[in-house]
């Protein structure tokens, strides 16, 4: 099934966000097991439903129907957006790296999208075998490439856009 609109895809697979003080844009709802979004969550309630909403319906589809969940995600999130927003720079993090290679065997990511595949643990290396990665470190190893700045900016992004940048191969954030 193919989704003309963000609206119909949406519908389907769950809703990008639209209010993410942290980002200088939207982004799908995922938190990191100590992330402070996590308690935004508790606190409002409508957040609990969106996320809630968003996770059950991406879950159903992902079981029942796979192909359908990729066609519905893809112009919601990725396809769609950096297509048409080819001046807008994208960033992508996941720790979905099998997908990741996968796509990558059939096509390439847009121009304008960096993937950052996602370590799975605190203080983990790079994951192997992708172009961009992103860590978590704590205070007892070094980390490796660039160090995410939005701590030291009260938990906002600012003007780095290190992780949308292509060049930078591995952004390490702080955990907190």
């Amino acid at each position: 099934m193919t989704y003309t609109t963000i609206a119909a895809a949406q519908r389907e697979a769950g809703q990008v966000s639209i209010r993410n003080s942290k980002m200088p844009g939207s982004s799908f709802a995922a938190t990191c097991h100590k992330c402070y979004a996590i308690s935004i969550e508790k606190r409002y309630p409508s957040a609990h439903m969106g996320w809630s909403n968003n996770y059950l319906k991406a879950t159903r589809m992902i079981e029942e129907r796979p192909e359908q969940w990729a066609a519905a995600i893809k112009p919601a999130v990725i396809g769609l957006a950096c297509e048409l927003t080819p001046t807008i720079k994208h960033w992508l993090p996941t720790r979905e790296a099998a997908v990741v290679k996968a796509f990558m065997l059939e096509r390439a990511f847009p121009a304008n999208l960096v993937v950052r595949v996602s370590s799975t643990m605190i203080d983990d290396a790079p994951i192997a075998g992708h172009a961009h990665t992103s860590t978590v470190h704590s205070k007892a190893i070094t980390p490796t490439g660039a160090i995410c700045e939005a701590r030291s900016r009260g938990n906002v992004c600012g003007p780095c856009r290190a992780c949308w940048r292509s060049e930078v191969k591995n952004i390490s954030y702080p955990l907190h």
